[in-house]
């Protein structure tokens, strides 16, 4: 048979409905917002080739009216469906874009005798304010097939019917005198007959198939060559030139009829059977089909419905004997487990179905068997129904959990039993798994709707947020399956404030006390809404202090808040607090002075001799003291001494060239003056006689903040000054000379309101014949401690030291160099006093800064989300 093309148009209707024609109800509004689109459409019902001039056309062409139109934007944002044609075009407005339209009648997954289908599309751009026409032509988007029998074929059956199946659909049936064709969608068609014989022998073969393409009709013609008399007669199958160019012919002797026709069992299920299921379910027992085939497997081909949800790898259907290396692949990874087809296939095959079967998602599906021999003959359908339904779970938590806790409870309600164990968990933003530790069947409690109910208890990681998500997990589908957040519940605490002028100190209390580390180490502080940078904090877990360093003295802070971990949990907020001021040591650089001694009509030493004569050295003393800072002059120095001699009134502070001097000396209120030296002939213009260490009381010098006075009744001292603040170093300058290895002494002590001291600092000074820095860290104030007085001082010799060495000068030491007179020395010049060891202060600071060793070891910053 050949085609021939015919050139005739059918043109079946056109439309212009609402909008589109003359005297509408409803004119186009123009709009900057979109536009409209008004369609026509017409249905072309002409094949695109045939042999016979009564199959040129389509049995049935639909009306215009009758079509849906359905309208996407090319960029997804749109998309709709009208059931007719009048309803699209009642549309008054598309938002402006591109779009494609689609008129369609029918359904290319129906098929049948009365089932056409029509479809024509285009693409439109719909712009502002304006009106687009579109015209449409819809032509036949499936096939038409025709079964047509021969006189010599009809009278050698009794009996005979046809069924064709395009691939992924059930088999539409042509009953014994149908002559109408039937639409199928344009794929592979395969051919059955079922014949009966004279001798009432049936039989059903699948000669043949062909490819079908759309908006053709494919006839077949089936006949018989030679005579049933002989023993010689085949069955003819003839298709149309363009579609198999050879006819196909099959024996149609006894065999064919007597031999046992290919056979599919069901095992572990039976054929027709519906199994309700749920999702992701394990069959029980091993559903399966043992395939056999007297004259040997030609074919074997599982079908699933084309209307099935469930696209497995290899398709909707696949042919297993001697199948492909790719479709062999294909059918493992759908869980399909075939023996005996895919290599050297004989008369025997197992195909089981228990892993394919458990991958179905939700949905209704139907699986089938058929095979086919090397005869052509093939086996009646085995067909499993598997009808599989969604598994609803909720899950919500038992109760909050303890912070930084790793174990919690939650319950989980399902409509299917058989997920108890095959659940998963993962919790937190990081989808950690969540191993679970036990689980309790508690169905009977409510359940919330659901018929099911389990308790979990599940491990977590330490979970520090006020809510963590935890999903729960069943089968393949890689999303959660339902979600809740686990509840934490934080412990309680207060937090105590001590502000010092350039930190403050808090102190957490806990309402557990065995909180108290957790708590602390945990604790992050955010001032004025921001988290405080963790180089600034320094913590300590066992007793609960932090120290945050870096603020402003003399400052208001208003806004500061705590919270556990992360700024986004709960915050606990505290009263504003106002930092203490810095106060510096009083004149700490000596600049200010002021003259505390003077005394006129010193005499130096004892006097010396050149016979007959006698002769004196005098001087004065006229020094100054650092202006806001004591010593104890008064009592080296005493003005009411017995005796105004150098060995016994000697100053023991006193500034000098910007600095102060401060030094162990000898004195005596009552001391005896030395016996004169010297007599006739002498030539040492000097005393050398002195008055012994036993002659002198010892003091060491001193300097220091308070008040200091001495007179007939002893010493009045009034160490320290009102100070309001804490400060946290002394730093100084300082040289010393020592006598017999002594050290000096730096000292700074802090006292509260009640006269306890609350920190206190002390530092021994060694030798040293270069101006060196040095300073003194105090002791940690005790929580809540505020400042009511301050000692500080400096020692030429340390408090240790019950009795300073002193050096009395002897022989040319004590050469004043004044020759053979009575000498008057100026003020201060003279050798004739004893010292010990001797200290230069200068520059004498406050520090409000924690030294290095109180800083927290330098971190990265956190960034708290």
């Amino acid at each position: 048979m050949k085609h021939y093309a015919l050139n005739a148009t059918f043109l079946v209707a056109s439309a212009c409905i609402l909008g589109g024609c003359a005297g509408d109800d409803n004119p186009w509004q123009s709009s900057t917002d979109g536009g409209s689109l008004r369609l026509s459409l017409s249905a072309d019902g002409n094949i695109a080739a045939s042999t016979r001039a009564d199959d040129t056309k389509a049995t049935i062409i639909p009306a215009a009216a009758d079509f849906g139109v359905s309208l996407s934007r090319t960029d997804g944002s749109f998309n709709k469906k009208w059931n007719l044609l009048e309803e699209f075009n009642k549309e008054e407005l598309f938002p402006i874009g591109e779009y494609k339209i689609e008129a369609f009648y029918g359904d290319r997954d129906v098929e049948g005798f009365e089932n056409p289908w029509f479809y024509a599309s285009d693409n439109v751009a719909v712009t502002a304010g304006d009106q687009k026409n579109v015209s449409l032509t819809a032509t036949l988007a499936n096939s038409m097939v025709s079964i047509r029998y021969t006189d010599e074929f009809k009278s050698n059956f009794t009996s005979y019917s046809a069924a064709i199946r395009s691939t992924g659909h059930d088999y539409v049936v042509f009953a014994q005198n149908e002559d109408r064709p039937a639409y199928m969608a344009p794929t592979q068609i395969e051919l059955n007959l079922t014949l009966t014989n004279a001798a009432g022998k049936k039989v059903t073969l699948q000669p043949a198939g062909f490819r079908a393409e759309a908006r053709r009709h494919y006839i077949v013609k089936i006949g018989v060559n030679g005579a049933s008399s002989t023993g010689n007669l085949t069955l003819d199958v003839q298709f149309e030139e363009d579609v198999v160019s050879e006819t196909v012919e099959v024996p149609l002797g006894d065999e064919l009829f007597e031999a046992p026709a290919p056979s599919v069992v069901a095992k572990d299920f039976t054929d027709g059977e519906t199994l309700s299921a749920f999702e992701s379910f394990t069959p029980v027992g091993n559903p399966r089909y043992e395939v056999y085939a007297f004259g040997g497997l030609k074919e074997v081909v599982l079908k699933l419905n084309e209307s099935s949800t469930y696209n497995p790898p290899f398709g909707k259907e696949v042919q297993l004997v001697n199948a492909s290396d790719m479709d062999q692949a294909n059918v493992n990874a759908s869980g399909i487990s075939v023996t005996g087809l895919f290599r050297n296939p004989d008369k025997m095959g197992i195909v089981e179905l228990k892993g394919f079967l458990g991958k179905m998602p939700i949905g209704s599906h139907t699986v089938s068997l058929v095979a086919k021999d090397m005869l052509t003959r093939v086996s009646e359908p085995v067909t499993l129904h598997v009808i599989v339904s969604a598994v609803d779970i909720k899950i919500e938590p038992v109760a909050n959990m303890e912070y930084r806790g790793t174990e919690g409870e939650v319950y989980l309600l399902t409509n299917c039993a058989d997920i108890r164990d095959k659940v998963t968990f993962k919790v937190t933003n990081n989808e950690v798994a969540a191993e679970v530790l036990d689980i309790e069947d508690i169905s009977s409690s409510e359940a919330g709707g659901l018929p099911y109910k389990f308790k979990y208890k599940v491990k977590t990681p330490e979970l520090q947020m006020e809510s963590s998500p935890l999903w729960v997990y069943y089968g393949a589908v890689a999303d959660a399956r339902a979600q809740t957040r686990l509840k934490v519940d934080f412990p309680k605490y207060s937090i105590d404030v001590d502000p010092f002028a350039k930190k403050v100190k808090l102190r957490v209390v806990p309402e557990d006390p065995s909180k108290l580390r957790l708590i602390t180490n945990d604790l992050v502080i955010i001032s004025d809404g921001k988290m405080v940078n963790v180089n600034r904090i320094q913590k300590d877990l066992e007793t609960g202090i932090i120290n945050v360093f870096d603020l402003t003295e003399s400052k208001t802070y208003e806004n500061v808040e705590f919270a556990l971990s992360n700024t986004s949990n709960p915050r606990t907020p505290i009263s504003p607090f106002t930092t203490e001021s810095i106060v510096d040591v009083p004149n700490g650089s000596f600049a200010e002075t002021h003259k505390t001694l003077s005394i006129s009509n010193l005499t130096v030493g004892g006097g010396f001799r050149v016979s007959p004569v006698n002769y004196n050295v005098t001087s004065s003393i006229d020094r100054s003291e650092p202006v806001g800072w004591s010593s104890v002059n008064a009592k080296t120095c005493y003005s009411g001494a017995a005796n105004i001699n150098s060995w016994f009134v000697v100053p023991s502070t006193f500034s000098e060239n910007g600095y102060v001097v401060i030094r162990s000396v000898g004195y005596n209120h009552n001391g005896r003056t030395p016996d004169r030296s010297g007599g006739a002939f002498n030539m040492t213009y000097y005393c050398t006689n002195t008055p012994g260490e036993a002659g002198l009381d010892k003091s060491i010098g001193e300097l220091f903040l308070g008040s200091y006075s001495y007179d007939s009744n002893g010493e009045h001292r009034n160490d320290g000054i009102d100070f309001g603040s804490r400060p946290l170093t002394l730093t100084f300058k300082y040289r010393y000379t020592p006598v017999n290895n002594e050290v000096a002494e730096a000292y700074i002590k802090v006292f509260n309101s009640s006269g306890k001291e609350i920190s206190q600092g002390i530092l021994r000074l060694e030798a040293s014949s270069d101006i060196k820095e040095r300073t003194v860290i105090l002791d940690i104030y005790d929580f809540g401690e505020k400042a009511n007085t301050i000692q500080l001082g400096f020692k030429s010799s340390a408090s240790t030291i019950r009795t300073p060495s002193i050096v009395i000068p002897t022989g040319s030491a004590l050469n004043e160099g004044g020759g053979l007179k009575n000498d008057n020395r100026s003020a201060n010049d003279y050798k004739a006093f004893a010292k010990g060891s001797e200290l230069i202060i200068d520059d004498v600071r406050l520090g409000y800064d924690p030294p290095a060793t109180m800083r927290p070891v330098a971190k990265k910053s956190k960034s708290i989300k």
